[in-house]
């Protein structure tokens, strides 16, 4: 059946949905975090690509900004399944 998932603390959560759950309000959660992610995740490939910012940063920063960008990415994959799950 149908379920909502979410992650918390690195552990993901599945709770089974039946006809009390509002799907549109899901459907609508699920478009704004996308686009919360994915405007976070370009803003962070754009300082990536910057040669400029890369040369000059100290390299903990460039680190911490690729896994930063690597946790965005997965969880846009994440939310891109749970839309498709919610005929979003």
């Amino acid at each position: 059946g149908k379920h909502v998932s979410t992650t918390s603390g690195g552990i993901d959560m599945h709770l089974p949905i039946d006809d009390s759950i509002d799907l549109d309000k899901i459907r609508a959660a699920i478009v704004r975090d996308l686009a919360k992610t994915t405007q976070e995740a370009e803003k962070l490939r754009g300082r990536l690509s910057n040669e400029q910012f890369v040369s000059r940063a100290n390299p903990e920063i460039i680190e911490r900004d690729r896994a930063a960008l690597a946790e965005l990415d997965a969880k846009v994959e994440k939310l891109n399944a749970r839309q498709a799950l919610f005929g979003g």
